[in-house]
């Protein structure tokens, strides 16, 4: 595996700041919104200079989070703008040498239009040659464990769809991390690592995420049912915790690559 970051962990670091970071941090990637591409886009740059900024600094990109696959059944004008959103996101995660957009919901939408929405994206985002990772969210009403997804991502039958799994959203949607097997071989795409205080779990939200080994999951099982399912993708550190945004993100970036490191079984980063 190789270990990367999510920006949202260093959010008050601005973007050209988080890919030094995460570079002098010792993470192999980054993981970039469409929004902050966007930015850097507007600002007068190139693809190709955000492209050789990532190598200077020695950090691959990993993805581009692209927001939500799904649309209002029906809705012509709303399923338009999304596959377009989705298609950009892919170009530029294809230019940059990720090949792959992220997205998740917590919109309520039944199973059938879900599977036929997200295979469409699918088929859009694949003729550029990208994958799409479902982030099932642990608090969301639909798909918000492995098994919901698992069964969103068969039906949708698209062979470029597959998954973000993360250690919170999968302990707060009440999926055991033993339910990684359920997932296919090949088709984990990212894997999200983080902790989480001692709260009641239908209480929990995403700001109640720490450091990798300073909360209540069994992280050392997680790394294990990835390893188990033959996953040699990116691990990366997504933490949305407020007082954590308030210290230097250099500091913050830096303590949970070492608390990750301590974690990981000898071997399991490359």
């Amino acid at each position: 595996m190789k270990i990367g970051l999510n920006p949202y962990t260093i959010q008050s670091a601005d973007f050209e700041e988080q890919i030094r970071i995460c570079g002098a941090s010792g993470y192999d990637g980054l993981e970039l919104t469409d929004e902050a591409v966007e930015k850097f886009l507007a600002s007068g740059h190139r693809l190709a200079d955000l492209r050789a900024k990532l190598i200077e600094n020695r950090v691959e990109a990993i993805a581009v989070y692209g927001g939500d696959p799904f649309w209002a059944p029906g809705d012509g004008r709303e399923r338009s703008r999304t596959i377009e959103r989705l298609r950009r996101s892919a170009e530029r995660s294809a230019a940059l040498g990720a090949g792959l957009v992220t997205v998740n919901s917590m919109v309520d939408i039944p199973a059938v239009e879900a599977a036929e929405e997200i295979a469409e994206v699918c088929e859009a985002v694949g003729s550029l040659g990208a994958r799409v990772a479902y982030e099932p969210l642990g608090f969301a009403p639909r798909f918000s464990g492995v098994r919901e997804a698992a069964e969103l991502v068969d039906r949708a039958g698209a062979n470029n769809l597959g998954f973000v799994l993360d250690s919170f959203h999968l302990y707060r949607g009440g999926s055991p991390f033993h339910d990684i097997a359920l997932v296919p071989r090949g088709r984990i795409y990212l894997a999200h690592i983080d902790d989480v205080v001692d709260v009641p779990r239908e209480r929990m939200t995403d700001f109640d995420r720490v450091f990798p080994g300073d909360g209540i999951l069994d992280l050392a099982v997680f790394v294990t049912k990835l390893r188990e399912a033959a996953f040699d993708g990116f691990l990366s550190v997504e933490i949305f915790n407020r007082e954590y945004w308030k210290r230097a993100p250099f500091a913050v970036a830096a303590e949970a690559k070492r608390k990750l490191d301590r974690l990981l079984p000898k071997g399991a980063s490359s």
